[in-house]
């Protein structure tokens, strides 16, 4: 099912934002019908967009084993992703799906092509 959704995101919505999933297009802040402070976390239109399902799914990516779309997706990200933009964004929004995207991808790239002592003993730091 996630494979589904990611791939439709990616054939008729990226880089847009989202998939409105009815329309096949992609939502982007200012472009699209506005659904009120949700749209808080929205880049700017296409030129200005975050890419936030793709961010936001990097993890899922690594988690139901699609490596190879892992770092096909963290190439997307790094070469194509800005937050140069100046505009109002909802911090919660942005932060849990931006910030969060991108920590948890870089964890994962880590655990990817380091060596399996240094990935264990990483993973060891979290444990409580």
């Amino acid at each position: 099912m996630f494979l589904h959704g990611y791939n439709s995101y990616m054939k008729y919505a990226y880089p847009h934002d989202e998939l409105m999933p009815l329309s096949c297009r992609g939502r982007a802040r200012g472009v699209t019908p506005s659904r009120g402070d949700i749209d808080d976390s929205l880049g700017n239109d296409r030129c200005y967009s975050f890419s936030l399902t793709l961010v936001d799914t990097l993890d899922t990516l690594v988690v139901v084993g699609e490596l190879d779309e892992f770092e096909r997706a963290v190439r997307l990200v790094v070469s194509n992703v800005r937050f140069d933009s100046d505009f109002v964004v909802s911090v919660f929004e942005t932060n849990i799906r931006v910030l969060g995207g991108l920590l948890s991808g870089w964890i994962y790239g880590v655990l990817k092509f380091f060596t399996p002592p240094f990935s264990i003993s990483f993973i060891s730091l979290f444990n409580c």
